[in-house]
């Protein structure tokens, strides 16, 4: 334990703060000093809510991890009260932690009903707090995304992912939607759908962010390419898209669709991903460019 302006720090392995993760029951973390009679605490599952609000998984985290515990969190200080809010389960990010857990079991017991509805749900209750952790809830999917899963579940979460995009992409980062789409060395196929989403609903907000560089940079030109064929169609939705007879290329791609029922049949049954199925790199005409400017 050290003390600092902000706090005291203390280091706590890591190992026990994934315990805490996996735990619905609150976990009070202790630290006592014995020679000024004073003691001091920290909800370790609720610290661990504030870490995604910054973009700090578990994952990333050291295997020995420091947490400050502001002066003011005595132990007699919480018993009086903030622990007591706790231990009645009336914090609010307990119910975020619920809501969570609500999703995992959905997703796991094929409930569409009840996931597409804690879509909504989250809405409300971000209205409530004002500030529900997208992080947590990102971080969750991706977790989720990432692990073997069959295609119907997949499909599940990019069309909740979709339901919150368009109700919560105002709030949504740049870095929060790159790791949504990326989540390791393979892109997500359902978070696409969420991503397309948030080109029909925040179109404007979205844009200014710069997707395409941000992908491109990442090295993943399959999303850079469609993040770059929605913003060549100023408000078109991606149904429309998808529908319509639009012009697919992008320098140095294009969508060979050569049976668009089948397209559809696809896109409807998988949302945005299908563009990557149909992918391809572009046979340019050797001296196209002199030729236009002739």
């Amino acid at each position: 334990m050290q003390a600092c302006a902000e706090g005291l720090k203390v280091v706590i392995e890591t190992k026990y703060l994934r315990l805490a993760e996996s735990f619905r029951i609150p976990l009070i973390f202790v630290v006592a000093d014995l020679s000024a009679n004073n003691a001091w605490y920290i909800w370790l599952q609720g610290w661990l809510v504030e870490q995604h609000r910054v973009a700090r998984s578990l994952a990333s985290f050291p295997d020995n991890t420091t947490v400050t515990i502001p002066h003011s969190d005595t132990l007699t200080a919480g018993l009086h009260g903030p622990l007591k809010t706790v231990a009645r389960w009336a914090h609010e990010h307990q119910m975020v932690l619920s809501l969570n857990d609500t999703l995992r079991t959905a997703v796991a017991t094929r409930n569409e009903k009840v996931l597409l509805s804690l879509a909504e749900l989250i809405g409300n209750v971000d209205e409530a707090y004002h500030a529900f952790p997208l992080e947590l809830l990102i971080d969750t999917i991706v977790d989720m995304s990432t692990q073997p899963r069959a295609a119907w579940e997949l499909s599940m979460l990019g069309r909740f992912l979709a339901i919150v995009g368009r109700s919560h992409g105002a709030k949504i980062s740049k870095e929060n939607i790159v790791r949504m789409v990326v989540p390791g060395e393979a892109v997500s196929r359902a978070s696409l759908n969420g991503l397309g989403a948030l080109y029909d609903d925040h179109e404007e907000h979205i844009r200014k962010m710069n997707l395409p560089g941000a992908f491109e940079n990442a090295g993943h030109l399959d999303v850079t390419y469609y993040c770059r064929l929605r913003e060549k169609y100023t408000g078109v939705k991606a149904r429309e898209l998808a529908v319509g007879n639009y012009d697919y290329n992008v320098e140095p791609f294009t969508i060979v669709v050569d049976d668009k029922a089948a397209f559809l049949n696809r896109w409807a049954n998988r949302g945005e991903s299908v563009y990557l199925d149909y992918l391809e790199l572009r046979e340019i005409p050797p001296n196209s460019c002199q030729q236009e400017n002739g």
